[in-house]
């Protein structure tokens, strides 16, 4: 696991230089959305508009309409550790003791289950573990936020542009098939599951 991340460190630190850092992306929080919408919209505007823009069933406007608009969907796209921080203080914040344990300890318990994904998605047992611990502390943290509020607000504001407004767009869509329900979980980026 800490090869793996020596290894991704080595690597952006060579590409850092033809990338766009990622805190100057994340203050180009406007991109040119796909959809034109009219400017300087309410919430309740902007629901109307998005209703009219998209082909939704009864259940999903119904369900757009009860949104309310969070602003606490938007604060934490600024204050990202994978934005704030570089590659390095990010890992050294994120692998302590505790996390490494954990991952072994789950690396055991899963043992047979890991080595089953790797062979038929041909990803090893330590990329999964490094991306269970760290999106979801293994399976702990999963967030409070509603998703549709939380996409409906991202996409309302535009962040990164027509990002959030497909992933809103998908999420109805789920929704409409009855594969997430209305009251659904995760993260302030509606990332849900153990993997988020």
């Amino acid at each position: 696991l800490l090869q793996s991340c020596k290894t991704r460190e080595d690597e952006v630190k060579k590409n850092e230089q033809t990338r766009v850092s990622q805190k100057t992306a994340a203050k180009r929080v406007i991109e040119n959305p796909q959809k034109t919408r009219p400017p300087k919209m309410t919430f309740a505007e902007w629901q109307n508009w998005f209703i009219k823009e998209n082909s939704l069933d009864a259940n999903q406007r119904e369900l757009i309409k009860s949104l309310k608009y969070n602003p606490k969907a938007i604060e934490p796209y600024f204050k990202q550790p994978e934005v704030t921080k570089d590659f390095v203080q990010y890992v050294n914040q994120k692998l302590d003791k505790n996390f490494i344990s954990l991952a072994l300890s789950k690396s055991s318990n899963h043992k047979d289950l890991l080595l089953g994904i790797k062979q038929k998605f041909h990803v090893g047992p330590n990329i999964l573990l490094a991306l269970w611990g760290l999106e979801s502390a293994f399976g702990t943290v999963m967030g409070h936020a509603n998703i549709f509020e939380a996409l409906a607000s991202l996409s309302y504001k535009e962040v990164r542009g027509r990002f959030f407004s497909k992933q809103f767009e998908i999420a109805l869509d789920l929704y409409g098939k009855g594969l997430l329900n209305a009251k659904q979980m995760g993260s302030w980026a509606s990332g849900i599951g153990h993997f988020q």
